[in-house]
């Protein structure tokens, strides 16, 4: 009896691995289905205006473009953000130049040293 023609032989660690792939598939399944029995058919979120499903596949509306004055009026907000974060920094910037008036400079000994000769 000639065994080539069936190919190679599972073995059993190749049996165990496709053994635990069914099994954790099927446990998908049943958890699925409960959820799906279990399920509030009032239940609503926002989510769901912007979206659809086509052929029982969940879609995102996410191709909503913006009008070019909404997109105008968006640069121009994001602009006055950069220039008010940049005056911010700059101010703090201010400070710390001038906190650093006395680096680099000789330090001045104003040590008064009080002996006593009694």
């Amino acid at each position: 009896f000639d065994r080539r023609r069936l190919g190679l032989l599972e073995k059993h660690k190749d049996y165990v691995e496709r053994a635990t792939d069914y099994k954790n598939k099927r446990n998908t399944i049943v958890s699925l289905k409960r959820k799906a029995a279990e399920r509030n058919p009032d239940e609503f979120y926002f989510q769901m205006n912007s979206s659809k499903v086509t052929k029982g596949i969940h879609q995102n509306d996410t191709n909503r473009s913006i009008d070019e004055i909404t997109l105008k009026r968006l640069k121009t907000q994001d602009m006055g953000y950069i220039a008010v974060k940049k005056s911010g920094d700059d101010s703090k910037i201010e400070q710390l130049k001038e906190n650093l008036h006395l680096i680099g400079q000789p330090s001045l000994n104003t040590h008064k040293v009080f002996v006593d000769s009694t």
